[in-house]
């Protein structure tokens, strides 16, 4: 299916029921839980990564520390993921079904807008509000 077909049928309901169960398990479990936009993780994956070590209380606090990151930061890179499911012969997840699909994509931040016109907005917007969510909660560059 297009883009347009998957953010009517599945899109806008997963991230809805993702988004909603995230807060609501933080109201419960405080700050145990983290949320990383996928914006920021784009824009800048050396902080990224360092909050969520510092998140799980891990500190790059020594060279060999820091060496060790950056060889994972190295390791964490689009061609290299997608180098790791062409070795696996799968996505990481194992979750599809057409051999050579791949969860790896361009990245680029802001590529929905070639996609979604007006109207496809105005139908995320309505699924949002059903939850008392709205777009203009979201950083939607």
């Amino acid at each position: 299916m297009d883009e347009r077909d998957y953010l009517r049928r599945v899109g806008i309901g997963s991230y809805i029921k993702q988004y909603v169960t995230f807060h609501t398990m933080r109201q419960q479990c405080g700050d145990n839980l983290f949320m990383l936009p996928y914006e920021q993780m784009v824009r800048d994956r050396d902080a990224s990564f360092r909050a969520i070590l510092g998140f799980l209380g891990f500190k790059v606090d020594d060279e060999a520390k820091e060496t060790a990151f950056q060889k994972a930061l190295n390791a964490s890179t689009a061609e290299s993921l997608r180098n790791l499911e062409k070795s696996l012969g799968s996505t990481h997840g194992r979750d599809q079904a057409d051999a050579g699909e791949t969860h790896i994509r361009g990245g680029e931040i802001g590529k929905w807008k070639q996609c979604f016109d007006d109207g496809d907005l105005a139908f995320a917007e309505r699924a949002l509000n059903e939850f008392g969510l709205s777009l203009d909660s979201f950083d939607i560059e």
